[in-house]
């Protein structure tokens, strides 16, 4: 599949670049460093492999009536329009971006000789990624994204801590030991607030995201465990983004 979506990006550049040399309109540059964006975003998962991993955790410690439930990550986005090309009656984009994006939950009880004891779980779901979108003019100051789509490089991490009376008194950390990749495709609308200098841009889509498991490199642990029939992440979810756009004529 990803090999797939490579070809397509590459079709697309290749069927662009004559359509830009003849363009008398090309908004956000042409080819080259065309633009930067930052913006901050929230994505939903399905992360049933975590969390039942982590309540197991909670239960062989005697507690039951409290329990993690990881689904939600939020974070900073910084990114490039690597290609922004604005034409008459469309506009066509290829770029990149870094997203930031974690979820932290805690829960606390009377354990260790009825000292106060906080289990403390940080989920990363930090990734790079690759995108394009193709969208048409509505009005002078509004376009509309009619797809934005991207693959995504996930750098996915979670650190466990078990504090008592607030000091840290044990810290596991577990990262992904191979590249996974995951996929998204949505719409949106792009407003002007500058032509082709200053934009604001807000865009909703699905993810689709499947993460098997993570690993600790000090003992060889897993979350969730190898008995387990159920991923890390075995589902994806809606995503909304809203983020600035400068653009650097060429």
């Amino acid at each position: 599949m990803l090999k797939k979506l490579n070809y397509i990006y590459i079709i697309i550049l290749i069927l662009t670049i004559p359509q830009i040399e003849k363009s008398q309109t090309c908004g956000f540059g042409c080819l080259g460093l065309s633009g930067v964006y930052a913006g901050y975003s929230f994505e939903n998962y399905v992360a049933d492999g975590l969390n039942q991993q982590l309540n197991n955790d909670l239960q062989s410690l005697g507690i039951y009536d409290q329990e993690f439930n990881f689904h939600s990550g939020q974070g900073f986005r910084f990114g490039l329009n690597i290609v922004r090309a604005n034409f008459d009656s469309y506009f066509f984009s290829v770029k990149g971006y870094y997203q930031f994006l974690e979820e932290e939950q805690a829960v606390t009880a009377l354990l260790l000789r009825r000292e106060e004891s906080e289990f403390k779980s940080k989920f990363e779901m930090n990734h790079w990624a690759l995108g394009f979108d193709f969208g048409i003019p509505l009005v002078s100051f509004m376009d509309w994204k009619i797809i934005d789509g991207s693959i995504k490089f996930f750098n996915t991490k979670l650190t466990n801590q078990v504090l008592v009376n607030n000091v840290i008194i044990n810290e596991t950390n577990f990262s992904i030991p191979k590249i996974t990749v995951g996929y998204a495709v949505g719409s949106g609308i792009v407003i002007h607030i500058i032509k082709d200098y200053l934009s604001l841009e807000g865009t909703g889509m699905y993810n689709f995201t499947n993460i098997e498991y993570l690993s600790n490199d000090l003992n060889s642990d897993r979350i969730p465990n190898e008995n387990s029939k159920t991923n890390l992440v075995n589902g994806g979810g809606f995503s909304g983004i809203v983020q600035l756009n400068v653009g650097i004529p060429l």
